[in-house]
């Protein structure tokens, strides 16, 4: 029996229909969908679904800071390529290599790598 599975019936063993009461956390959207499945056929009948939200719109919703998106990380980062490398590209020639940095700018926070060590070369 599938983690969900067990934690749908779970939940709705203790709180049956008054689920819709309470809150919880996933890693990501795909689990909460699978969990809602799990909690549907378990309940065998409509019920009010309980908020699901991911880790990320936890913190999100806990912080004053709010989440840049990705065209303005770009803009951010293209001013300062400018600056530093005194480069008259322009920037849709830069979008290619800005959007791949932020990858791995996201992927250092994500694995907790030594930034340094790793752009190092």
């Amino acid at each position: 029996m599938p983690f969900l599975q067990q934690v749908a019936e779970l939940f709705y063993r203790e709180y049956g229909a008054q689920i819709y009461r309470l809150t919880f956390v996933f890693p990501s959207r795909r689990a909460g969908v699978f969990f809602q499945k799990y909690l549907s056929q378990i309940a065998g009948k409509p019920i009010f679904s309980p908020r699901m939200v991911t880790v990320q719109e936890l913190f999100e919703s806990l912080s004053d800071l709010r989440l840049a998106d990705r065209t303005e990380l770009l803009t951010i980062l293209y001013a300062q390529f400018k600056l530093l490398s005194n480069s008259e590209d322009p920037f849709d020639s830069f979008l290619y290599w800005g959007d791949m940095l932020l990858n791995d700018f996201s992927d250092v926070d994500k694995h907790i790598v030594d930034a340094r060590q790793l752009f190092g070369n």
